[in-house]
């Protein structure tokens, strides 16, 4: 809802406290039991998020007494999507990630800071003759520093070169101190942005149904027990959420991240009319 519509949604609330109580509270009063009948109605619509909301409403409330535009850590897009609708049309903001395709953005809660001030793209170059590096090692080198993740934007490798989008301070520390990752001695700088190019490989399976274990299994080339363990253990996000139940149904463009094996899309279901297994169309990112 956005503010008119929480206003007039107050008054019709202190009706009710009148009723509950058998007369109208005061102004001060009534602004606090409002404040925690809505705080109460929005972590019960914002389950499992409750944490984000938290800090997003803190960050507004900032915003609010000192009009300097806040911002917040990387989120994901379940996350950035849970932002937008609580903060709805309460005040100016806007999720950015380098580019428009950025799977990972930082919520700007105001409007007097370019984003291009609080993110920074950083890059090393280094020779696939003598060194091969991947997404997981570089990943594993910034943790080592004991950064926590969401200062941390897309992250990718790609001939020779490593991109990682991050806060503005973070870049700086990163470029001080990330000076090897496993046997490669690298040295950053900060770049100009540029959007992450995917690439793919198109591959097919053919599974009972499109339930997640048995995909994830079909996916990375194992059995459908291994699919339940994954899924089961926490190590399976679809749409960038941890899904933990293997009966979820996968549908058409579905991402699948599985924790060791990469990320996957999948792409097209169809139903194989002889037979009545589901032929899946996958695309693998590398």
């Amino acid at each position: 809802q956005n503010v008119k519509d929480n206003r007039l949604s107050l008054v019709f609330l202190n009706q009710g406290f009148k009723h509950s109580f058998g007369h109208r509270l005061s102004s001060e009063t009534f602004f606090h039991a409002a404040c925690d009948q809505f705080h109460r109605i929005l972590t019960q619509h914002f389950r499992g998020y409750e944490v984000l909301i938290n800090r997003i409403n803190e960050a507004i409330i900032r915003y609010h007494k000192s009009n300097v535009t806040v911002a917040l850590d990387f989120m994901g897009p379940d996350e950035a999507e849970n932002a937008a609708l609580f903060i709805g049309n309460q005040v100016p903001f806007e999720l950015f990630g380098g580019y428009d395709e950025a799977v990972s953005r930082r919520l700007l809660i105001g409007e007097d800071l370019q984003p291009e001030e609080v993110i920074t793209m950083i890059q090393a170059h280094f020779d696939t003759r003598f060194h091969k590096l991947t997404h997981r090692d570089v990943l594993g080198a910034v943790g080592a520093l004991g950064l926590e993740m969401d200062r941390i934007g897309d992250l990718w490798v790609d001939n020779g070169r490593i991109n990682i989008y991050c806060e503005k301070e973070t870049g700086m520390f990163l470029i001080n101190e990330l000076k090897q990752i496993g046997r490669t001695q690298v040295a950053f700088r900060e770049a100009d942005f540029e959007a992450q190019q995917f690439r793919y490989q198109d591959f097919s399976i053919s599974v009972q149904s499109p339930r997640l274990d048995r995909i994830v299994g079909s996916a990375i080339h194992k059995s459908r027990e291994t699919g339940k363990k994954l899924v089961n253990a926490g190590k399976v996000c679809v749409n960038y959420k941890v899904i933990e139940d293997c009966d979820f149904v996968c549908n058409n463009n579905d991402i699948l991240s599985v924790r060791m094996y990469g990320r996957f899309k999948v792409e097209e279901i169809n139903v194989n009319r002889k037979t009545g297994r589901n032929v899946i169309s996958m695309k693998k990112y590398v």
